[in-house]
């Protein structure tokens, strides 16, 4: 065996490790957002007007402070914030009782704003619910200014604030009362991160074959919709939702989607083969081919009717992603669409109804809006249509109904590269 310095392996030394600061104080107040539809943003459009909405998070006594490279994370613990809203919809004008249709928003993130203020903001942002009322687009931008005082074990922040909120049709405002003080056998503790020691350096690099090929699409959509209907539950389920005799439907379709994905297949090989090899092994299913993803935006029109009749109509935009990956069995790629981002609910809008937990599944984490797929031989074709659907019926909160309809995309042939490279493996 050689010497370590025949070798002249060099021996790294650890990087440094990063430090984390975490403070238990005792948090007393609220934080409460309340709307209202005013008649000057549109509230009688969309029947909107009688709405009286309020949503309040509390701090559940110890509250976890964490510090972490300049960001001041406040940690509430397990709850929901409970959502209560008169006026909804129809003669009656019924009374909502919900919690945030998202998960509680755990958490407090503080920041350097402008001018050296600090300023904190839920992540993820609340909303209202099934209730009519702000959506978390509304909210995430709203933020609550943060006093500081005191240092170490003596720290303490004052959140007490009021903010103007316009939210839709809805006007209203940001009211705080929360403050975190020191108490209750709080202590400060520090946490860091990182590894020390040595290792060994990397092997001398190598030279790999790889028979690959590069397809570049131009991806659009096509106006197709996929169509939720829904309706109360029957009494009392629909009573705590205020549900109960309303009917109506959330369209869902892309808002004019144009972009670009390029898919990669490849494969190790011990010698090298042409272009015309190269996409023959693409089309047999030999190459193998790498994920990729799209980011979209998906628009939700809902029709809300309530038991009187009065109608309801209004829409939203989120963002959702498509994931493009191969099958199982090799011979096909499977296109999913997801949420994107599992703190944003893409069939609310301003109106009451169903969350997408109801529609598309329960869980915390991101939900599958469509599914299609793809065949490998079709992936050199001048163009394709891809559908994507997800039939079937569902029962929520305070809702049941049905799935049904489909999402339609195009991808149009733009590049396409093959052949052999080199590349460098250790």
């Amino acid at each position: 065996m050689r010497a370590l310095g025949a070798l002249g392996v060099a021996v790294a030394a650890a990087a440094p490790a990063s430090a984390a600061t975490n403070e238990n104080l005792v948090g007393t107040g609220t934080i409460t957002y309340t709307w209202q539809g005013e008649p000057f943003l549109g509230c009688a459009a969309v029947a909107l007007c009688n709405v009286v909405g309020a949503m309040t998070v509390a701090a559940q006594g110890q509250v976890d402070v964490q510090n972490l490279a300049g960001t001041i994370i406040i940690n509430f613990g397990p709850g929901t914030p409970s959502v209560r809203v008169l006026g909804q919809p129809g003669a009656a004008g019924g009374e909502c009782l919900d919690t945030s249709a998202q998960p509680f928003p755990e958490s407090l993130f503080v920041r350097h704003a402008a001018g050296g203020r600090l300023v904190a903001h839920f992540e993820p942002p609340p909303s209202s619910g099934r209730c009519a009322g702000p959506l978390e687009s509304d909210l995430a931008g709203l933020g609550i200014p943060v006093r500081k005082r005191g240092a170490g074990k003596r720290v303490s922040y004052d959140l007490r604030a009021t903010e103007p909120l316009l939210a839709g049709p809805f006007a209203g405002r940001l009211v705080s009362t929360l403050v975190l003080r020191p108490g209750g056998g709080g202590s400060s503790t520090s946490e860091s991160g990182g590894s020390s020691g040595s290792f060994l350096g990397p092997p001398h690099p190598s030279r790999t074959l790889f028979e690959r090929v590069s397809v570049r699409y131009g991806v659009a959509s096509v106006p197709d919709v996929l169509e939720t209907a829904f309706s109360g539950e029957p009494d009392p389920f629909c009573a705590a939702v205020d549900s109960c005799g309303a009917t109506g439907s959330v369209g869902l379709s892309f808002a004019g989607m144009q972009r670009t994905l390029t898919l990669v297949a490849s494969r190790r090989v011990t010698k090298r083969v042409d272009a015309h090899q190269a996409l023959a092994d693409l089309r047999r299913g030999r190459l193998r081919i790498g994920a990729s993803m799209l980011s979209a935006s998906l628009n939700a029109a809902e029709t809300f009717v309530a038991a009187d009749g009065t109608q309801c109509q209004e829409s939203s935009t989120n963002p959702t992603r498509l994931i493009v990956s191969p099958a199982r069995r090799g011979t096909s790629l499977s296109l999913v669409l997801d949420t994107g981002n599992q703190f944003r609910d893409v069939v609310r809008t301003y109106c009451p109804g169903p969350a997408q937990t109801d529609v598309f599944g329960p869980g915390q984490g991101l939900l599958t809006l469509g599914r299609g797929s793809i065949g490998v031989a079709q992936l050199l074709a001048p163009q394709s249509t891809v559908t994507l659907t997800n039939p079937g019926s569902f029962s929520g909160t305070g809702y049941d109904g049905s799935r049904s309809g489909a999402l339609g995309l195009t991808f149009t042939l733009e590049h396409v590269s093959a052949g052999t490279v080199t590349e460098r493996a250790g």
